[in-house]
């Protein structure tokens, strides 16, 4: 067999499997628990509401029916100095109506113009979470985020890094 047959038939194994899987669109909402260091001074913050702060993409079944592949973006915020876009990849089990859930996720902290030398960084967190499906749609999830780079600016001489993230929220399928 020459390797241009082996190709096509390759690409149309992969084409016809992927195509056997479900894609969904989620809204993610969430209060922030948010613990960081300023110069070495320990300090906590929580947001007040939720904000809607990402949307993903999942393919259930890629691997295993009982297993989703998602790759979530969006926004987060939650204080001043920990401001920016997200990109991650989560791989989700899912034991209904239970689901739990591992991944990295990468902030790209935005520069801080109002700030005098503001310098934004991009943190590396390693993510864990479990939730609970209410429906088909709507489910709530608790996730915790631990830095692998902690530091993501200096803003006025002083050096921020985080501890740890912790996330509440609801998840919302809208496909």
């Amino acid at each position: 067999m020459n390797r241009l047959s082996l190709i096509l038939i390759l690409s149309l194994f992969t084409s016809q499997s992927i195509a056997q899987h479900k894609i969904n669109l989620y809204f993610r909402g969430e209060a922030v628990l948010f613990s960081y260091k300023v110069d070495n001074e320990s300090r906590t913050t929580f947001t007040k509401y939720p904000v809607i702060q990402s949307f993903s993409f999942a393919i259930d079944g890629l691997i295993f029916s009982d297993f989703i592949l998602e790759l979530r973006t969006g926004y987060k915020i939650a204080k001043d100095s920990y401001e920016g876009f997200e990109l991650g990849g989560f791989l989700i089990y899912k034991f209904a109506p239970f689901f739990i859930n591992s991944g990295i996720n990468f902030h790209f902290n935005r520069n801080q113009d109002g700030n005098s030398g503001g310098d934004g960084e991009t943190v590396s967190l390693l993510g864990w979470g479990f939730g609970y499906k209410f429906s088909k749609n709507f489910g709530f999830e608790i996730s915790y985020f631990l830095p692998l780079h902690n530091e993501y600016g200096i803003y006025d001489g002083k050096i921020y890094k985080v501890n740890n993230i912790f996330n509440f929220g609801f998840v919302l399928r809208i496909k």
